[in-house]
């Protein structure tokens, strides 16, 4: 699977870290699932029926929690 890093600043990085606890997903995942839901949103990508949102692995991140 290819990959793209995001550089986060502190703010939006804490609250993603926030988002992503209240809704029991990895960091890594819930940005998966917040940009698929846009691009979604925006008509660059078609809905999946009955698709589950990725949940990337909760040991993925490094030491920093990026």
């Amino acid at each position: 699977m290819p990959t793209l890093n995001i550089v986060l600043d502190e703010r939006t990085r804490d609250a993603l870290r926030e988002f992503a606890r209240r809704e029991v997903r990895d960091p890594r995942g819930q940005a998966i699932v917040i940009i698929r839901k846009e691009l979604e949103r925006q008509g660059y990508l078609s809905a999946e029926p009955q698709s589950q949102p990725a949940r990337a692995v909760e040991g993925a991140s490094n030491a920093n929690g990026n």
